[in-house]
Protein backbone atom coordinates (compact mmCIF):
# COMPACT_ATOMS: atom_id res chain seq x y z
CA UNK A 1 0.00 0.00 0.00
CA UNK A 2 3.29 2.21 0.25
CA UNK A 3 4.07 2.53 -3.30
CA UNK A 4 0.45 3.86 -4.49
CA UNK A 5 0.22 6.24 -1.68
CA UNK A 6 3.80 7.85 -2.28
CA UNK A 7 2.93 7.98 -6.36
CA UNK A 8 -0.26 9.79 -5.84
CA UNK A 9 1.57 12.18 -3.28
CA UNK A 10 4.14 12.80 -5.38
CA UNK A 11 2.09 14.18 -8.38
CA UNK A 12 -0.38 15.80 -6.59
CA UNK A 13 2.02 17.77 -4.13
CA UNK A 14 5.37 18.44 -6.39
CA UNK A 15 4.73 17.57 -9.69
CA UNK A 16 1.18 18.90 -11.17
CA UNK A 17 1.44 22.19 -8.89
CA UNK A 18 4.77 22.44 -10.66
CA UNK A 19 4.49 21.76 -14.50
CA UNK A 20 0.90 24.00 -14.30
CA UNK A 21 3.33 26.67 -13.27
CA UNK A 22 4.47 26.20 -17.10
CA UNK A 23 3.57 26.80 -20.51
CA UNK A 24 1.88 23.26 -21.47
CA UNK A 25 4.57 23.07 -24.32
CA UNK A 26 7.20 23.38 -21.87
CA UNK A 27 6.21 21.39 -19.11
CA UNK A 28 5.61 18.78 -22.05
CA UNK A 29 9.42 19.03 -23.03
CA UNK A 30 10.72 18.89 -19.60
CA UNK A 31 8.80 15.97 -18.76
CA UNK A 32 10.64 14.43 -21.76
CA UNK A 33 13.95 15.60 -21.46
CA UNK A 34 13.89 14.64 -17.46
CA UNK A 35 12.53 10.93 -18.27
CA UNK A 36 14.59 10.62 -21.11
CA UNK A 37 17.94 10.74 -19.01
CA UNK A 38 16.18 8.75 -16.18
CA UNK A 39 15.96 6.06 -18.86
CA UNK A 40 19.79 5.80 -19.37
CA UNK A 41 20.51 5.39 -15.80
CA UNK A 42 20.89 1.92 -14.49
CA UNK A 43 18.19 0.50 -12.14
CA UNK A 44 15.63 3.98 -13.20
CA UNK A 45 13.46 1.69 -15.47
CA UNK A 46 12.94 -1.24 -13.35
CA UNK A 47 11.99 1.05 -10.46
CA UNK A 48 9.45 2.81 -12.58
CA UNK A 49 8.08 -0.94 -13.71
CA UNK A 50 7.69 -1.60 -9.90
CA UNK A 51 5.76 1.06 -9.02
CA UNK A 52 3.66 1.21 -12.31
CA UNK A 53 3.29 -2.07 -13.30
CA UNK A 54 0.14 -4.76 -12.70
CA UNK A 55 -0.62 -7.63 -14.40
CA UNK A 56 -3.70 -9.75 -14.23
CA UNK A 57 -6.08 -12.02 -16.34
CA UNK A 58 -8.79 -10.01 -15.77
CA UNK A 59 -7.34 -7.34 -17.58
CA UNK A 60 -7.03 -9.01 -20.36
CA UNK A 61 -8.68 -7.24 -23.55
CA UNK A 62 -8.86 -8.98 -27.26
CA UNK A 63 -9.83 -6.54 -30.00
CA UNK A 64 -9.42 -7.68 -33.93
CA UNK A 65 -8.11 -10.61 -32.86
CA UNK A 66 -5.23 -9.17 -31.23
CA UNK A 67 -4.94 -9.78 -27.35
CA UNK A 68 -4.14 -7.20 -25.40
CA UNK A 69 -2.54 -7.08 -21.44
CA UNK A 70 -5.01 -4.65 -20.51
CA UNK A 71 -7.24 -1.81 -21.80
CA UNK A 72 -5.04 0.81 -21.11
CA UNK A 73 -2.72 2.34 -23.66
CA UNK A 74 -0.36 5.61 -24.55
CA UNK A 75 -2.05 7.24 -27.79
CA UNK A 76 0.16 8.69 -30.04
CA UNK A 77 1.13 12.37 -29.30
CA UNK A 78 2.52 12.73 -25.99
CA UNK A 79 6.24 10.33 -27.50
CA UNK A 80 5.79 12.21 -31.33
CA UNK A 81 9.96 11.13 -31.60
CA UNK A 82 9.73 7.30 -30.51
CA UNK A 83 12.55 8.41 -27.93
CA UNK A 84 10.82 7.51 -25.00
CA UNK A 85 10.06 4.18 -25.67
CA UNK A 86 12.47 2.16 -23.57
CA UNK A 87 10.21 4.30 -20.44
CA UNK A 88 6.86 3.92 -21.65
CA UNK A 89 7.44 0.14 -22.54
CA UNK A 90 7.77 -0.49 -18.72
CA UNK A 91 4.76 1.87 -17.48
CA UNK A 92 2.56 -1.13 -17.44
CA UNK A 93 0.78 -0.16 -21.21
CA UNK A 94 -1.26 -2.55 -22.57
CA UNK A 95 -0.27 -0.84 -26.48
CA UNK A 96 2.11 2.15 -27.12
CA UNK A 97 1.97 4.55 -30.02
CA UNK A 98 5.06 6.68 -31.06
CA UNK A 99 4.99 9.74 -33.40
CA UNK A 100 2.83 10.43 -35.48
CA UNK A 101 5.60 9.60 -37.77
CA UNK A 102 6.13 11.26 -40.92
CA UNK A 103 8.26 10.20 -44.29
CA UNK A 104 9.93 13.69 -43.66
CA UNK A 105 11.05 15.74 -40.53
CA UNK A 106 8.33 18.44 -39.94
CA UNK A 107 8.46 21.00 -37.64
CA UNK A 108 4.57 21.17 -37.09
CA UNK A 109 2.42 24.24 -36.40
CA UNK A 110 3.61 27.46 -35.26
CA UNK A 111 3.74 27.92 -32.11
CA UNK A 112 1.77 29.07 -29.31
CA UNK A 113 0.36 25.24 -30.37
CA UNK A 114 -0.93 24.05 -26.98
CA UNK A 115 -3.40 25.42 -24.76
CA UNK A 116 -4.53 24.37 -21.12
CA UNK A 117 -8.56 25.69 -20.36
CA UNK A 118 -8.97 24.85 -16.41
CA UNK A 119 -12.15 26.02 -16.09
CA UNK A 120 -12.84 22.91 -18.52
CA UNK A 121 -9.78 21.04 -17.07
CA UNK A 122 -8.88 20.41 -20.39
CA UNK A 123 -5.25 20.62 -22.77
CA UNK A 124 -6.12 21.38 -26.28
CA UNK A 125 -2.86 20.29 -28.64
CA UNK A 126 -2.42 21.52 -32.60
CA UNK A 127 0.89 20.33 -32.31
CA UNK A 128 0.61 18.82 -35.57
CA UNK A 129 3.18 16.63 -36.90
CA UNK A 130 6.49 18.06 -35.62
CA UNK A 131 8.90 14.59 -35.49
CA UNK A 132 12.24 13.60 -37.29
CA UNK A 133 11.41 12.13 -39.92
CA UNK A 134 10.79 8.31 -40.69
CA UNK A 135 14.76 7.67 -40.96
CA UNK A 136 15.67 8.88 -37.51
CA UNK A 137 12.99 7.15 -35.89
CA UNK A 138 14.13 4.00 -37.40
CA UNK A 139 17.34 4.07 -35.56
CA UNK A 140 15.38 4.10 -32.23
CA UNK A 141 14.08 0.65 -32.74
CA UNK A 142 16.69 -1.57 -33.82
CA UNK A 143 16.24 -5.16 -35.08
CA UNK A 144 16.00 -7.31 -32.89
CA UNK A 145 16.52 -11.31 -32.65
CA UNK A 146 13.07 -13.09 -32.26
CA UNK A 147 12.04 -15.62 -30.03
CA UNK A 148 8.39 -15.91 -29.86
CA UNK A 149 7.31 -18.82 -31.34
CA UNK A 150 3.71 -17.46 -32.64
CA UNK A 151 6.03 -14.81 -34.93
CA UNK A 152 6.49 -17.71 -37.17
CA UNK A 153 2.95 -18.90 -36.89
CA UNK A 154 1.63 -14.82 -37.83
CA UNK A 155 4.20 -14.50 -40.54
CA UNK A 156 2.83 -18.18 -42.23
CA UNK A 157 -1.06 -16.82 -42.05
CA UNK A 158 -0.33 -13.23 -43.13
CA UNK A 159 1.44 -14.85 -46.53
CA UNK A 160 -1.72 -17.50 -46.91
CA UNK A 161 -3.54 -14.36 -46.86
CA UNK A 162 -1.73 -12.29 -48.96
CA UNK A 163 -2.05 -9.88 -46.22
CA UNK A 164 1.37 -7.40 -44.65
CA UNK A 165 -0.52 -6.65 -41.72
CA UNK A 166 -3.74 -4.05 -40.70
CA UNK A 167 -3.84 -0.50 -39.47
CA UNK A 168 -3.49 2.72 -41.15
CA UNK A 169 -0.82 3.60 -43.85
CA UNK A 170 1.26 6.52 -43.23
CA UNK A 171 2.86 6.75 -46.71
CA UNK A 172 3.43 4.77 -49.48
CA UNK A 173 6.86 5.15 -50.25
CA UNK A 174 8.57 5.79 -47.03
CA UNK A 175 7.59 4.44 -43.59
CA UNK A 176 7.64 1.85 -40.94
CA UNK A 177 5.60 -1.20 -40.07
CA UNK A 178 5.84 -2.01 -36.01
CA UNK A 179 5.04 -5.23 -34.87
CA UNK A 180 5.81 -6.79 -31.79
CA UNK A 181 5.93 -10.64 -32.98
CA UNK A 182 8.88 -9.79 -35.71
CA UNK A 183 12.66 -10.12 -34.94
CA UNK A 184 14.39 -8.83 -37.96
CA UNK A 185 13.47 -6.17 -41.17
CA UNK A 186 11.19 -7.68 -43.78
CA UNK A 187 10.67 -6.03 -47.11
CA UNK A 188 6.56 -5.88 -47.11
CA UNK A 189 4.49 -5.17 -49.50
CA UNK A 190 4.35 -2.29 -51.88
CA UNK A 191 1.81 -0.40 -49.44
CA UNK A 192 3.09 -0.26 -45.74
CA UNK A 193 1.36 -0.35 -42.45
CA UNK A 194 1.19 -0.09 -38.71
CA UNK A 195 0.57 -2.52 -36.81
CA UNK A 196 -1.21 -2.16 -32.93
CA UNK A 197 0.28 -5.35 -31.04
CA UNK A 198 0.23 -6.25 -26.77
CA UNK A 199 3.49 -6.73 -25.17
CA UNK A 200 4.90 -3.10 -26.13
CA UNK A 201 8.35 -4.24 -24.58
CA UNK A 202 8.36 -7.11 -27.70
CA UNK A 203 7.57 -4.03 -30.21
CA UNK A 204 10.58 -3.70 -33.49
CA UNK A 205 10.76 -1.84 -36.24
CA UNK A 206 11.18 -2.63 -40.19
CA UNK A 207 11.38 -0.93 -43.18
CA UNK A 208 9.01 -1.34 -45.70
CA UNK A 209 9.97 0.92 -48.43
CA UNK A 210 10.32 -0.60 -51.84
Amino acid sequence: MFLPHLRQSAYSVFLKPFFLSLDPETAHELAKNFLGIGQKFPGFLTLMESMTSYQSDRLKTKIAGIEFENPLGMGAGFDKTGELYPFLSRMGFGHIEVGTITGQKQSGNPKPRVFRYPQDQALVNRMGFNNPGADSAKKLFPPKKNKDPRYQRRKNEDRSRGKSGRGLRLHSQKTFTLCRLCGHQHKLSKYSWIKKFSKARKLCIFDSRN
